[in-house]
């Protein structure tokens, strides 16, 4: 068997490529990056794997990464028009053939439609607005589709505020909430079971993935201090804010708004202790295991 991952630098993508390159080496891997220096970092990091460069919103790379596969796991970038990249994934999987299963990441509240988002959120091109313009045009395919969502933030994302607390003693985001949290191991195991199933048994379906724990942003920095051994104050200082995301401040800290409100009222799964038979990753415990990445 042969799977293709689109997007395999990004964070599930690696991951998932290297779930799949561990657990089921059996399995060829062949995986796609839209950069030079992605391919350079992907051929290093799978010596065994096929590696091709291919941009969603060139059908023909598109094309010739999906020709001679057999199921594809698709991670869109940030910011990607969704329209025009999933209607090339639609066309190249045709003329390509043999393709029994794809499964696309998704990230966006599961209740909500695109009559929900109000005006001012729709040129928002990342998350929320990214998950609904992929599914009007993937429903509307007939190709074998399954759904991962993912409605927790990614553990991950504490690592843009890292700088700010090694040199601030902030844990900085805009925006506070109170949410789960998932690893991204979490999503790339549960991934990785899928692909290894039967497709006959997730064609049509949407997986809605979570942590369980609701953890404040004061909570996490009371981790962070807790693990790390200093102490360490949340913030959502503007300054600060600014520092963090450079030149996508505007941007992100109006996404973040707007996610405050759409994921007000998610709840918590079990999506992946069903398919993993344990408890999702304890925030607590990724904290203390990436604590060098903070001092």
């Amino acid at each position: 068997m042969k799977i293709l991952i689109l997007g395999a630098t990004g964070t599930v993508g690696r991951q998932l490529a290297e779930e799949i390159a561990q657990s089921a080496p059996q399995i060829q891997l062949r995986l796609t990056s839209r950069r030079n220096d992605g391919v350079t970092q992907l051929e290093r990091e799978f010596p065994g794997a096929e590696i091709c460069k291919t941009d969603f919103l060139d059908p023909a790379s598109l094309e010739a990464a999906i020709r001679g596969v057999d199921k594809i796991m698709v991670v869109n970038p940030d910011g990607i028009d969704e329209n025009r990249a999933c209607t090339n994934l639609v066309g190249a999987i045709g003329p390509a053939g043999g393709v029994a299963h794809v499964l696309r990441l998704l990230t966006y509240p599961p209740d909500l439609t695109p009559a929900d988002i109000k005006p001012e959120a729709r040129a928002i091109p990342i998350g929320f607005n990214q998950g609904i313009a992929a599914r009007e045009v993937l429903d509307a395919s007939d190709i074998p589709l399954t759904y991962v969502n993912v409605v927790s933030s990614f553990m991950t994302n504490l690592l843009w505020s890292a700088e700010l607390i090694r040199s601030r003693r902030k844990f900085v985001m805009p925006c506070p909430q109170t949410q789960t949290w998932i690893h991204p191991v979490d999503i790339a195991q549960v991934c990785a079971g899928i692909l290894a199933d039967d497709p006959c048994l997730h064609t049509g379906n949407t997986y809605d993935l979570s942590g369980v724990e609701l953890i404040s942003y004061d909570d996490i920095a009371g981790m962070l201090t807790q693990e790390l051994g200093i102490s360490i104050e949340y913030s959502d200082d503007q300054a600060l804010l600014k520092e963090m995301f450079g030149h996508e401040y505007e941007l992100s800290t109006n996404y973040f708004e707007f996610e405050r409100d759409y994921y007000a009222n998610v709840q918590a799964t079990d999506v992946v202790e069903r398919f993993l038979g344990r408890q999702p990753y304890p925030m607590r415990q990724w904290i203390r295991e990436n604590a060098g990445r903070f001092r």
